[in-house]
Protein backbone atom coordinates (compact mmCIF):
# COMPACT_ATOMS: atom_id res chain seq x y z
CA UNK A 1 0.00 0.00 0.00
CA UNK A 2 2.80 2.42 0.85
CA UNK A 3 4.29 2.03 -2.61
CA UNK A 4 0.99 2.94 -4.28
CA UNK A 5 1.49 6.69 -3.99
CA UNK A 6 -1.38 7.38 -6.39
CA UNK A 7 -3.94 5.95 -3.99
CA UNK A 8 -5.89 8.79 -2.33
CA UNK A 9 -6.89 7.01 0.84
CA UNK A 10 -7.27 3.61 2.42
CA UNK A 11 -9.06 2.18 5.42
CA UNK A 12 -6.87 2.28 8.50
CA UNK A 13 -8.48 0.82 11.65
CA UNK A 14 -11.83 2.36 10.79
CA UNK A 15 -10.41 5.78 9.94
CA UNK A 16 -9.14 7.42 6.78
CA UNK A 17 -5.45 7.90 6.06
CA UNK A 18 -4.10 10.12 3.31
CA UNK A 19 -0.71 9.92 1.66
CA UNK A 20 0.62 13.44 1.41
CA UNK A 21 4.19 13.50 0.15
CA UNK A 22 7.34 11.57 -0.58
CA UNK A 23 10.83 12.79 0.30
CA UNK A 24 14.36 11.33 0.32
CA UNK A 25 13.11 7.87 -0.54
CA UNK A 26 10.91 7.70 2.57
CA UNK A 27 7.18 7.72 2.47
CA UNK A 28 5.90 10.44 4.79
CA UNK A 29 2.41 9.74 6.00
CA UNK A 30 0.17 12.09 7.89
CA UNK A 31 -2.86 10.27 9.19
CA UNK A 32 -5.89 12.45 9.61
CA UNK A 33 -8.40 10.81 11.89
CA UNK A 34 -11.97 11.75 11.20
CA UNK A 35 -13.47 11.57 14.67
CA UNK A 36 -16.80 9.81 14.56
CA UNK A 37 -18.38 12.00 17.25
CA UNK A 38 -18.22 15.15 15.13
CA UNK A 39 -20.66 16.42 12.59
CA UNK A 40 -18.89 16.84 9.27
CA UNK A 41 -20.05 20.45 9.04
CA UNK A 42 -18.16 21.30 12.24
CA UNK A 43 -14.80 20.34 10.73
CA UNK A 44 -12.61 22.74 8.84
CA UNK A 45 -10.38 21.16 6.25
CA UNK A 46 -7.21 23.17 6.79
CA UNK A 47 -3.55 22.32 6.39
CA UNK A 48 -1.97 22.36 9.84
CA UNK A 49 1.46 22.87 8.30
CA UNK A 50 0.20 26.32 7.25
CA UNK A 51 -1.47 27.08 10.58
CA UNK A 52 -0.04 30.27 12.13
CA UNK A 53 0.05 28.74 15.63
CA UNK A 54 2.05 25.66 14.61
CA UNK A 55 4.39 27.69 12.40
CA UNK A 56 5.03 30.16 15.24
CA UNK A 57 5.73 27.28 17.64
CA UNK A 58 8.37 25.90 15.28
CA UNK A 59 10.07 29.23 14.58
CA UNK A 60 9.74 31.11 17.90
CA UNK A 61 10.18 28.20 20.32
CA UNK A 62 11.97 25.48 18.32
CA UNK A 63 13.19 23.86 21.53
CA UNK A 64 9.60 23.29 22.68
CA UNK A 65 8.59 21.78 19.35
CA UNK A 66 11.70 19.57 19.20
CA UNK A 67 11.15 18.35 22.77
CA UNK A 68 7.45 17.67 22.16
CA UNK A 69 8.09 15.71 18.99
CA UNK A 70 11.04 13.78 20.48
CA UNK A 71 9.00 12.79 23.56
CA UNK A 72 5.98 12.00 21.37
CA UNK A 73 3.71 14.40 23.23
CA UNK A 74 0.41 15.69 21.87
CA UNK A 75 0.40 19.17 20.32
CA UNK A 76 -2.98 20.95 20.33
CA UNK A 77 -3.27 23.44 17.46
CA UNK A 78 -6.25 25.86 17.48
CA UNK A 79 -7.75 26.15 14.02
CA UNK A 80 -6.69 29.22 12.05
CA UNK A 81 -10.03 31.02 12.28
CA UNK A 82 -9.95 30.91 16.11
CA UNK A 83 -6.57 32.60 16.58
CA UNK A 84 -7.99 36.12 16.77
CA UNK A 85 -6.61 37.85 19.88
CA UNK A 86 -4.33 34.94 20.88
CA UNK A 87 -0.75 35.88 21.82
CA UNK A 88 1.64 33.49 20.11
CA UNK A 89 4.10 33.29 23.00
CA UNK A 90 5.87 30.61 25.02
CA UNK A 91 3.25 30.53 27.78
CA UNK A 92 0.43 29.71 25.33
CA UNK A 93 2.58 27.21 23.44
CA UNK A 94 3.36 25.33 26.67
CA UNK A 95 -0.35 25.22 27.56
CA UNK A 96 -1.09 23.47 24.26
CA UNK A 97 1.55 20.72 24.53
CA UNK A 98 0.17 17.84 26.59
CA UNK A 99 0.87 14.25 27.59
CA UNK A 100 -1.23 11.55 29.23
CA UNK A 101 -1.10 11.41 33.02
CA UNK A 102 0.70 8.27 34.31
CA UNK A 103 -1.73 8.08 37.22
CA UNK A 104 -5.24 8.92 35.97
CA UNK A 105 -6.99 7.64 32.84
CA UNK A 106 -8.36 10.35 30.59
CA UNK A 107 -6.34 13.08 32.29
CA UNK A 108 -3.64 14.98 30.39
CA UNK A 109 -0.96 17.32 31.71
CA UNK A 110 1.07 20.19 30.32
CA UNK A 111 4.73 20.78 31.07
CA UNK A 112 3.80 23.78 33.22
CA UNK A 113 1.60 21.92 35.71
CA UNK A 114 -1.83 22.43 34.12
CA UNK A 115 -4.30 19.59 33.71
CA UNK A 116 -7.31 18.75 31.56
CA UNK A 117 -9.72 15.91 30.89
CA UNK A 118 -9.79 14.38 27.42
CA UNK A 119 -12.93 12.35 26.79
CA UNK A 120 -15.25 11.85 23.79
CA UNK A 121 -13.10 14.12 21.63
CA UNK A 122 -13.52 17.06 24.02
CA UNK A 123 -10.75 18.71 26.02
CA UNK A 124 -11.98 20.21 29.30
CA UNK A 125 -9.48 22.48 31.06
CA UNK A 126 -9.02 21.94 34.80
CA UNK A 127 -6.25 22.85 37.24
CA UNK A 128 -3.95 25.77 36.39
CA UNK A 129 -5.97 27.27 33.53
CA UNK A 130 -7.38 30.80 34.04
CA UNK A 131 -10.88 29.57 33.16
CA UNK A 132 -12.70 26.37 32.38
CA UNK A 133 -13.28 25.67 28.72
CA UNK A 134 -14.68 22.74 26.78
CA UNK A 135 -12.94 22.56 23.43
CA UNK A 136 -13.83 20.08 20.68
CA UNK A 137 -11.15 18.22 18.76
CA UNK A 138 -11.96 18.64 15.07
CA UNK A 139 -9.45 16.10 13.74
CA UNK A 140 -5.97 14.79 14.43
CA UNK A 141 -2.90 14.03 12.37
CA UNK A 142 0.16 11.86 12.93
CA UNK A 143 3.39 13.77 12.38
CA UNK A 144 6.87 12.29 12.51
CA UNK A 145 10.02 13.42 14.32
CA UNK A 146 13.59 13.21 13.10
CA UNK A 147 13.73 9.56 14.14
CA UNK A 148 10.54 8.83 12.20
CA UNK A 149 8.56 8.20 15.37
CA UNK A 150 4.94 9.32 15.27
CA UNK A 151 3.42 11.95 17.53
CA UNK A 152 -0.13 13.33 17.54
CA UNK A 153 -1.18 16.80 16.45
CA UNK A 154 -4.78 17.73 17.29
CA UNK A 155 -6.68 20.46 15.46
CA UNK A 156 -8.93 21.95 18.13
CA UNK A 157 -11.96 24.21 17.89
CA UNK A 158 -10.36 27.15 19.73
CA UNK A 159 -7.47 27.89 22.12
CA UNK A 160 -7.36 26.24 25.55
CA UNK A 161 -6.50 29.61 27.05
CA UNK A 162 -6.22 33.19 25.83
CA UNK A 163 -7.63 34.65 22.64
CA UNK A 164 -11.23 35.59 22.03
CA UNK A 165 -13.89 33.43 23.65
CA UNK A 166 -15.81 33.58 20.38
CA UNK A 167 -13.77 32.53 17.38
CA UNK A 168 -13.60 34.62 14.26
CA UNK A 169 -15.35 31.78 12.47
CA UNK A 170 -18.31 31.85 14.87
CA UNK A 171 -18.48 35.65 14.82
CA UNK A 172 -18.40 35.61 11.05
CA UNK A 173 -21.15 33.01 10.92
CA UNK A 174 -23.33 35.22 13.10
CA UNK A 175 -22.64 38.19 10.81
CA UNK A 176 -23.39 36.23 7.65
CA UNK A 177 -26.78 35.15 9.01
CA UNK A 178 -27.70 38.85 8.73
CA UNK A 179 -26.88 38.98 5.02
CA UNK A 180 -30.44 38.42 3.88
CA UNK A 181 -31.62 41.08 6.32
CA UNK A 182 -29.50 43.82 4.70
CA UNK A 183 -31.99 46.19 3.12
CA UNK A 184 -30.04 49.43 3.07
CA UNK A 185 -26.58 50.82 2.38
CA UNK A 186 -25.96 51.42 6.09
CA UNK A 187 -26.83 47.82 7.05
CA UNK A 188 -24.53 46.50 4.28
CA UNK A 189 -21.68 48.70 5.52
CA UNK A 190 -22.24 47.54 9.10
CA UNK A 191 -22.23 43.91 7.99
CA UNK A 192 -18.98 44.33 6.04
CA UNK A 193 -17.35 45.92 9.10
CA UNK A 194 -18.55 43.05 11.34
CA UNK A 195 -16.98 40.44 9.04
CA UNK A 196 -13.54 41.91 9.86
CA UNK A 197 -12.13 41.12 6.44
CA UNK A 198 -8.38 41.60 6.24
CA UNK A 199 -8.11 42.45 2.54
CA UNK A 200 -10.47 45.08 1.08
CA UNK A 201 -8.31 45.88 -1.95
CA UNK A 202 -10.87 44.34 -4.39
CA UNK A 203 -13.44 46.96 -3.33
CA UNK A 204 -10.98 49.82 -3.85
CA UNK A 205 -10.02 48.38 -7.23
CA UNK A 206 -13.69 48.10 -8.26
CA UNK A 207 -14.37 51.73 -7.28
CA UNK A 208 -11.45 52.80 -9.47
CA UNK A 209 -12.76 50.73 -12.41
CA UNK A 210 -16.23 52.30 -12.03
CA UNK A 211 -14.74 55.80 -12.10
CA UNK A 212 -12.72 54.92 -15.22
CA UNK A 213 -15.83 53.51 -16.88
CA UNK A 214 -17.87 56.67 -16.45
CA UNK A 215 -15.00 58.81 -17.70
CA UNK A 216 -14.81 56.94 -21.00
CA UNK A 217 -18.24 55.30 -21.44
CA UNK A 218 -21.42 57.04 -22.61
CA UNK A 219 -24.74 55.44 -21.65
CA UNK A 220 -27.30 55.58 -24.48
CA UNK A 221 -30.94 54.62 -24.88
CA UNK A 222 -31.28 51.13 -26.26
CA UNK A 223 -27.97 50.10 -24.67
CA UNK A 224 -28.80 50.13 -20.97
CA UNK A 225 -28.40 46.36 -20.94
CA UNK A 226 -24.83 46.77 -22.17
CA UNK A 227 -24.07 49.30 -19.42
CA UNK A 228 -25.61 46.98 -16.85
CA UNK A 229 -23.47 44.12 -18.15
CA UNK A 230 -20.27 46.15 -17.75
CA UNK A 231 -21.16 47.21 -14.22
CA UNK A 232 -22.26 43.69 -13.26
CA UNK A 233 -18.92 42.34 -14.46
CA UNK A 234 -17.07 44.79 -12.19
CA UNK A 235 -19.30 43.90 -9.24
CA UNK A 236 -18.97 40.14 -9.78
CA UNK A 237 -15.18 40.32 -10.10
CA UNK A 238 -14.98 42.39 -6.92
CA UNK A 239 -17.06 39.81 -5.01
CA UNK A 240 -15.03 36.90 -6.35
CA UNK A 241 -11.70 38.57 -5.56
CA UNK A 242 -12.91 39.62 -2.12
CA UNK A 243 -13.86 36.04 -1.24
CA UNK A 244 -10.56 34.74 -2.62
CA UNK A 245 -8.56 37.32 -0.63
CA UNK A 246 -10.42 36.46 2.58
CA UNK A 247 -11.04 32.77 1.97
CA UNK A 248 -10.11 31.74 5.52
CA UNK A 249 -13.03 33.83 6.81
CA UNK A 250 -15.64 33.53 4.07
CA UNK A 251 -15.20 30.19 2.29
CA UNK A 252 -17.39 28.11 4.62
CA UNK A 253 -19.91 30.84 5.42
CA UNK A 254 -20.70 31.44 1.74
CA UNK A 255 -21.03 27.79 0.77
CA UNK A 256 -24.76 28.09 0.03
CA UNK A 257 -26.28 29.72 -3.04
CA UNK A 258 -28.52 31.97 -0.97
CA UNK A 259 -25.69 33.30 1.21
CA UNK A 260 -23.48 33.93 -1.86
CA UNK A 261 -26.27 35.82 -3.58
CA UNK A 262 -26.91 37.92 -0.47
CA UNK A 263 -23.19 38.63 -0.01
CA UNK A 264 -22.85 39.70 -3.66
CA UNK A 265 -25.79 42.02 -3.31
CA UNK A 266 -24.29 43.49 -0.15
CA UNK A 267 -20.97 44.27 -1.86
CA UNK A 268 -22.79 45.57 -4.95
CA UNK A 269 -24.80 47.95 -2.77
CA UNK A 270 -21.62 49.30 -1.16
CA UNK A 271 -20.11 49.87 -4.61
CA UNK A 272 -23.37 51.45 -5.77
CA UNK A 273 -22.83 54.31 -3.32
CA UNK A 274 -20.29 55.78 -5.73
CA UNK A 275 -22.00 54.43 -8.87
CA UNK A 276 -25.53 55.71 -8.14
CA UNK A 277 -24.96 59.48 -8.64
CA UNK A 278 -23.15 58.86 -11.92
CA UNK A 279 -25.92 56.58 -13.17
CA UNK A 280 -28.69 58.97 -12.13
CA UNK A 281 -26.94 61.88 -13.82
CA UNK A 282 -26.69 59.98 -17.11
CA UNK A 283 -30.25 58.63 -16.95
CA UNK A 284 -31.69 62.04 -16.06
CA UNK A 285 -30.16 63.50 -19.22
CA UNK A 286 -31.37 60.57 -21.35
CA UNK A 287 -34.97 60.63 -20.10
CA UNK A 288 -35.54 64.34 -19.64
CA UNK A 289 -38.50 64.45 -22.04
CA UNK A 290 -40.13 61.38 -20.51
CA UNK A 291 -39.71 62.92 -17.06
CA UNK A 292 -41.44 66.11 -18.18
CA UNK A 293 -44.40 64.10 -19.50
CA UNK A 294 -44.68 62.17 -16.25
CA UNK A 295 -44.54 65.40 -14.25
CA UNK A 296 -47.30 66.76 -16.46
CA UNK A 297 -49.47 63.71 -15.86
CA UNK A 298 -48.94 63.93 -12.10
CA UNK A 299 -49.94 67.61 -12.07
CA UNK A 300 -52.96 66.79 -14.22
CA UNK A 301 -54.23 64.03 -11.92
CA UNK A 302 -53.55 65.50 -8.49
CA UNK A 303 -57.25 65.66 -7.69
CA UNK A 304 -58.05 62.15 -8.98
CA UNK A 305 -59.30 59.63 -6.42
CA UNK A 306 -58.11 55.99 -6.28
CA UNK A 307 -61.40 54.81 -7.81
CA UNK A 308 -61.03 57.30 -10.66
CA UNK A 309 -57.60 55.77 -11.31
CA UNK A 310 -59.13 52.29 -11.51
CA UNK A 311 -59.14 50.98 -7.94
CA UNK A 312 -62.16 49.14 -6.56
CA UNK A 313 -64.65 51.81 -5.46
CA UNK A 314 -65.30 49.87 -2.26
CA UNK A 315 -61.76 50.61 -1.05
CA UNK A 316 -62.01 53.65 1.20
CA UNK A 317 -58.98 54.09 3.43
CA UNK A 318 -56.30 56.64 4.21
CA UNK A 319 -53.02 56.25 2.33
CA UNK A 320 -51.25 59.16 4.04
CA UNK A 321 -48.58 56.93 5.59
CA UNK A 322 -47.67 55.38 2.23
CA UNK A 323 -47.59 58.85 0.65
CA UNK A 324 -45.22 60.15 3.35
CA UNK A 325 -42.98 57.11 2.94
CA UNK A 326 -42.57 57.54 -0.81
CA UNK A 327 -41.68 61.25 -0.85
CA UNK A 328 -37.91 60.85 -0.18
CA UNK A 329 -37.46 58.15 -2.87
CA UNK A 330 -35.09 60.25 -4.98
CA UNK A 331 -32.95 61.18 -1.98
CA UNK A 332 -31.86 57.59 -1.31
CA UNK A 333 -28.36 56.70 -2.46
CA UNK A 334 -28.60 53.10 -3.73
CA UNK A 335 -31.11 50.93 -5.63
CA UNK A 336 -31.36 48.60 -2.61
CA UNK A 337 -32.49 51.48 -0.38
CA UNK A 338 -35.07 52.51 -2.97
CA UNK A 339 -36.41 48.97 -3.46
CA UNK A 340 -36.70 48.55 0.32
CA UNK A 341 -38.68 51.80 0.40
CA UNK A 342 -41.02 50.54 -2.34
CA UNK A 343 -41.59 47.41 -0.28
CA UNK A 344 -42.49 49.55 2.74
CA UNK A 345 -44.92 51.55 0.59
CA UNK A 346 -46.63 48.39 -0.69
CA UNK A 347 -46.83 47.02 2.85
CA UNK A 348 -48.31 50.32 4.04
CA UNK A 349 -50.97 50.21 1.33
CA UNK A 350 -51.89 46.69 2.36
CA UNK A 351 -52.01 47.69 6.03
CA UNK A 352 -54.29 50.62 5.19
CA UNK A 353 -56.70 48.32 3.36
CA UNK A 354 -56.65 45.83 6.24
CA UNK A 355 -57.22 48.70 8.66
CA UNK A 356 -60.20 49.79 6.56
CA UNK A 357 -61.65 46.31 6.95
CA UNK A 358 -61.40 46.50 10.74
CA UNK A 359 -63.04 49.96 10.71
CA UNK A 360 -65.79 48.87 8.34
CA UNK A 361 -64.85 51.20 5.45
CA UNK A 362 -63.62 48.28 3.33
CA UNK A 363 -65.64 45.06 2.89
CA UNK A 364 -64.05 42.19 4.79
CA UNK A 365 -64.67 39.94 1.79
CA UNK A 366 -62.49 42.12 -0.45
CA UNK A 367 -59.11 40.64 -1.38
CA UNK A 368 -56.51 43.13 -2.57
CA UNK A 369 -55.51 42.01 -6.06
CA UNK A 370 -52.78 43.31 -8.34
CA UNK A 371 -55.51 45.03 -10.38
CA UNK A 372 -56.39 47.05 -7.26
CA UNK A 373 -52.85 47.48 -5.94
CA UNK A 374 -51.52 49.17 -9.11
CA UNK A 375 -54.07 52.05 -9.14
CA UNK A 376 -53.48 52.59 -5.42
CA UNK A 377 -49.75 52.62 -6.10
CA UNK A 378 -50.23 55.21 -8.86
CA UNK A 379 -52.40 57.29 -6.52
CA UNK A 380 -49.64 57.28 -3.87
CA UNK A 381 -47.04 58.35 -6.46
CA UNK A 382 -49.25 61.21 -7.66
CA UNK A 383 -49.86 62.49 -4.13
CA UNK A 384 -46.26 62.01 -2.93
CA UNK A 385 -44.74 63.55 -6.09
CA UNK A 386 -41.21 62.20 -5.55
CA UNK A 387 -38.58 63.69 -7.84
CA UNK A 388 -37.55 61.92 -11.05
CA UNK A 389 -40.23 59.21 -10.96
CA UNK A 390 -39.51 57.87 -14.44
CA UNK A 391 -35.72 58.05 -14.08
CA UNK A 392 -35.84 56.15 -10.80
CA UNK A 393 -38.10 53.51 -12.36
CA UNK A 394 -35.63 53.06 -15.23
CA UNK A 395 -32.74 52.86 -12.75
CA UNK A 396 -34.38 50.12 -10.68
CA UNK A 397 -35.60 48.14 -13.71
CA UNK A 398 -32.19 48.07 -15.35
CA UNK A 399 -29.73 48.43 -12.47
CA UNK A 400 -31.76 47.03 -9.56
CA UNK A 401 -29.07 44.55 -8.62
CA UNK A 402 -28.35 40.90 -7.95
CA UNK A 403 -31.24 38.48 -7.56
CA UNK A 404 -33.95 40.93 -8.65
CA UNK A 405 -35.88 38.54 -10.88
CA UNK A 406 -38.28 35.97 -9.49
CA UNK A 407 -38.55 37.47 -6.01
CA UNK A 408 -40.45 40.04 -4.00
CA UNK A 409 -38.05 42.86 -4.90
CA UNK A 410 -38.71 42.25 -8.59
CA UNK A 411 -42.44 42.56 -7.98
CA UNK A 412 -42.08 45.98 -6.35
CA UNK A 413 -39.79 47.22 -9.12
CA UNK A 414 -42.25 45.98 -11.74
CA UNK A 415 -45.06 47.91 -10.02
CA UNK A 416 -42.94 51.07 -9.97
CA UNK A 417 -42.07 50.72 -13.65
CA UNK A 418 -45.68 49.97 -14.59
CA UNK A 419 -46.84 53.06 -12.72
CA UNK A 420 -44.22 55.23 -14.40
CA UNK A 421 -45.10 53.81 -17.83
CA UNK A 422 -48.79 54.54 -17.27
CA UNK A 423 -48.08 58.11 -16.14
CA UNK A 424 -45.86 58.55 -19.19
CA UNK A 425 -48.68 57.43 -21.47
CA UNK A 426 -51.07 59.77 -19.66
CA UNK A 427 -48.83 62.77 -20.28
CA UNK A 428 -50.73 63.39 -23.54
CA UNK A 429 -54.02 61.66 -22.72
CA UNK A 430 -57.26 62.87 -21.19
CA UNK A 431 -57.33 63.20 -17.38
CA UNK A 432 -58.72 60.43 -15.14
CA UNK A 433 -58.13 57.67 -17.68
CA UNK A 434 -58.32 54.28 -16.03
CA UNK A 435 -54.92 52.54 -15.82
CA UNK A 436 -54.80 49.18 -17.57
CA UNK A 437 -55.13 46.07 -15.44
CA UNK A 438 -52.64 43.28 -14.99
CA UNK A 439 -52.88 40.36 -17.45
CA UNK A 440 -55.79 38.15 -16.49
CA UNK A 441 -54.41 34.98 -14.89
CA UNK A 442 -57.77 33.25 -15.28
CA UNK A 443 -57.58 33.66 -19.05
CA UNK A 444 -54.30 31.79 -19.22
CA UNK A 445 -52.15 34.92 -19.37
CA UNK A 446 -54.18 36.70 -22.11
CA UNK A 447 -54.39 40.43 -21.58
CA UNK A 448 -57.69 42.02 -20.74
CA UNK A 449 -59.18 44.47 -23.27
CA UNK A 450 -58.09 47.35 -21.04
CA UNK A 451 -54.50 46.23 -20.75
CA UNK A 452 -54.27 45.34 -24.43
CA UNK A 453 -55.14 48.92 -25.25
CA UNK A 454 -51.86 49.89 -23.60
CA UNK A 455 -49.45 46.96 -23.83
CA UNK A 456 -46.63 49.06 -22.39
CA UNK A 457 -47.72 48.47 -18.82
CA UNK A 458 -45.74 45.27 -18.35
CA UNK A 459 -43.99 45.20 -21.69
CA UNK A 460 -41.22 47.61 -22.54
CA UNK A 461 -41.45 51.12 -23.94
CA UNK A 462 -37.66 50.99 -24.19
CA UNK A 463 -36.06 47.89 -25.63
CA UNK A 464 -33.62 47.80 -22.73
CA UNK A 465 -36.31 47.65 -20.04
CA UNK A 466 -37.49 44.19 -19.11
CA UNK A 467 -40.43 43.54 -16.79
CA UNK A 468 -41.92 40.28 -15.70
CA UNK A 469 -45.56 39.50 -16.31
CA UNK A 470 -47.37 39.31 -12.99
CA UNK A 471 -50.33 37.15 -12.00
CA UNK A 472 -53.57 38.75 -10.94
CA UNK A 473 -53.68 37.53 -7.37
CA UNK A 474 -51.76 39.41 -4.70
CA UNK A 475 -50.88 37.56 -1.52
CA UNK A 476 -49.37 38.94 1.63
CA UNK A 477 -46.46 36.67 2.55
CA UNK A 478 -44.11 37.49 5.36
CA UNK A 479 -43.49 41.20 5.33
CA UNK A 480 -44.86 42.31 1.98
CA UNK A 481 -47.29 41.99 -0.86
CA UNK A 482 -46.22 39.68 -3.64
CA UNK A 483 -47.77 38.51 -6.83
CA UNK A 484 -48.96 34.95 -7.00
CA UNK A 485 -47.20 34.65 -10.35
CA UNK A 486 -43.92 36.22 -9.32
CA UNK A 487 -42.35 32.93 -8.35
CA UNK A 488 -41.41 33.55 -4.74
CA UNK A 489 -42.06 35.47 -1.59
CA UNK A 490 -38.57 36.77 -0.93
CA UNK A 491 -34.99 36.82 -2.10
Amino acid sequence: ILLRIGVKCYVFEGHFAEIFSVFEGWVKIRVRVRLHCLNVFEMEDEDLEQNAFLKALKTRCPDLYKSASADQKVICVPRASSLHGLALNRSNFEAHIIKASPFFAGVFETGCGKTMDFEDSVLETKQGFPEKRKVKVLFEELHYNSEYKAFRVLCIERPLQGGSMESVDVATRHAVTGLTECKSLSSCQSLLASLKLQDLVPITKAESLISDMFRSYVIAKGYLGHANSKLSSIFENACRDLVAANRHILSRQLSGERSRLAFNRCIETILMETTHPKLMSSLTSLYRKEEERVEGAISQKTSASPSELGADARIECSLEKAIALLKPLDDLSTPLDKISLLQEVANSINESVEGGKSRGTVPTSLTLSADDLLPLYIYVIIQARPKRVYTNAILLSNFGGVGLNGCESGFHVANMMASADWLLSEGKRAPHSRPPAHPDAASGGRESPISSSFPGLYSSVDSTTSRARMGSTVAKTGSGIVSGGSGGAGC
